[in-house]
C-alpha cells in the first residue's frame, strides 16, 4: 500500500472511529444524567445536565493520558481525542450561548490552538493535528447550521 493510501486510511479511521466514540459519549451522558437525576430531586436546585456534561468531560480528559500511552495504533489514539476536544467546545458553545458568537468561536479556537500547538512542540504525528482540525470543523459546521447538540 502506497503512503498515501495509508494516510487517507488512516484519517477514515480517526474519522468514523471518534463519530463512533462521539456517539458512545451520548450513551454515556445519558447515564451519567440519569444517575444524577436519581440523586438529586429538581428541588434541590442543582442543573443535573450542566453537571452530567462537567462529568463527560472530566472522565474523558482523565482517560486521556492512559489511552495515550497504550499501544493502540495512532489513529485509535487520535480518533479517541476528539471525545474531550468536542466535548469542550460543546461546553464552551453551551456556556457562552447567550453571549456575542464571536466569544465562543475565540474560546474554541484557543482550545483548538492551544491542542495543535502541543501536537507541534511534542512533534506528535499528524493524526493528532488533523483530529484537532476535523473537530473544529465539525464545531463550527454545528454552530453554522444551527445544530441542536
Amino acid at each position: 500500500m502506497k503512503l498515501w493510501q495509508k494516510n487517507i486510511l488512516s484519517a477514515a479511521v480517526v474519522v468514523i472511529v471518534g463519530l463512533v466514540l462521539f456517539m458512545l459519549a451520548f450513551i454515556l451522558l445519558a447515564l451519567l444524567t440519569n444517575v444524577a437525576e436519581s440523586l438529586f430531586s429538581r428541588s434541590d436546585g442543582v442543573d443535573v445536565y450542566h453537571w452530567s456534561r462537567i462529568g463527560l468531560l472530566i472522565l474523558t480528559v482523565l482517560l486521556l493520558p492512559l489511552v495515550l500511552r497504550t499501544r493502540l495504533p495512532i489513529s485509535l489514539k487520535a480518533a479517541y481525542l476528539t471525545l474531550p476536544l468536542m466535548t469542550t467546545l460543546i461546553l464552551i458553545g453551551i456556556a457562552l450561548h447567550a453571549r456575542p458568537p464571536w466569544m465562543a468561536y475565540v474560546s474554541g479556537a484557543t482550545v483548538v490552538v492551544a491542542v495543535l500547538i502541543y501536537v507541534l512542540v511534542r512533534r506528535k504525528p499528524w493524526q493528532y493535528a488533523f483530529t484537532a482540525l476535523y473537530v473544529a470543523a465539525i464545531a463550527l459546521y454545528a454552530q453554522w447550521s444551527g445544530m441542536q447538540i
